[in-house]
């Protein structure tokens, strides 16, 4: 049986990872994307909420129309929004955050995430979301399938329900002014004040993609990942290196996803060229055979 080969994209995202994380992505076809709530800082994606309930706050002061709008608004945003560790956030708007940058040359991300043996993959952001984001429930039997039918037919089954974007971070304040518009622009009633709070809900759940200045060398892009409906998987639980449980949802992606993979600055490189070479052989099928393994360029002596 033959497969064709891969095309040849340019990467568009970069994930830091150690050497376990590389492996597992690479062997699973999978990435985590973990609950916002257990991100090393939560607060990265509160950020934004905080300074949208301001300015809310601000529109408390003005006797007109609006003030009720905003109190509506004010008010689903702190029970829900402001503590990433609220119980009260619909479990739908719950995003699931993993990880990325635009850049493999950040010295930064290399000392963080990936360490004197890690790596740095780079993906196709096309590919990855392929088999996301589908409005029906894949059927059909997997017998008499070929290889490559039946991992698609199974990662849209594992991915199914799953809503997965792509967010470039912006960062500062400046960003939540838009969406002060819109959650002001969400018509109110006021027999019936809370009649359009799925609209300021999908206005609210852009406050996840703004972070506080100090991060922007980090050039962060994010793969997102919500909820759409009740069939989805539940999400899973796993260990931290700190001894904590972290809830994450998988997403699984074609092998087209992965476009390059960039070996740490100061790493063992032919040693390491070895092993990738390996690890990509996939049982001989060789459908990573399209990626391209990097040294980094990085003058740096861990």
């Amino acid at each position: 049986m033959s497969f064709a080969k891969p095309a040849k994209t340019a990467p568009t995202m970069f994930h830091y990872t150690n050497a376990a994380g590389l492996v597992g992505i690479i062997r699973n076809r999978e990435l985590w994307a973990t609950g916002s709530n257990y991100l090393n800082d939560p607060t990265e994606v509160s950020f934004a909420a905080t300074a949208l309930a301001a300015a809310l706050r601000e529109r408390l002061d003005e006797a007109n129309e609006d003030r009720d709008r905003a109190q509506v608004a004010l008010d689903l945003l702190e029970r829900a929004y402001v503590d990433p560790h609220s119980p009260d956030q619909y479990r739908e708007d719950r995003s699931f955050i993993t990880s990325f940058s635009r850049s493999d040359q950040s010295l930064t991300l290399w000392r963080l995430y990936g360490g004197r043996n890690g790596f740095c993959i780079g993906f196709d952001e096309d590919h990855l979301l392929r088999w996301t984001n589908s409005p029906e429930f894949p059927t059909g039997e997997r017998d008499g399938l070929a290889a490559d039918e039946r991992e698609e037919l199974d990662a849209l089954r594992a991915n199914f329900q799953l809503s997965a974007r792509i967010e470039d971070v912006s960062y500062g304040g400046q960003d939540v002014a838009p969406i002060l518009d819109e959650v002001m622009a969400v018509p109110y009633d006021p027999q019936q004040p809370y009649a359009h709070e799925w609209r300021l809900r999908e206005a609210m759940n852009q406050l996840s993609r703004i972070k506080h200045p100090a991060y922007e060398d980090e050039k962060e892009a994010r793969l997102i990942v919500q909820e759409v409906h009740h069939h989805a998987a539940n999400p899973s639980v796993r260990v931290s290196a700190a001894g904590a449980l972290v809830a994450y949802r998988r997403i699984v992606f074609p092998f087209e996803a992965v476009q390059s993979i960039t070996m740490a600055p100061g790493a063992n490189t032919p040693q390491q060229h070895r092993a990738l070479k390996a690890l990509m052989a996939q049982g001989g099928r060789g459908p990573y055979s399209h990626v391209e393994v990097r040294e980094c360029g990085l003058p740096f002596v861990w």
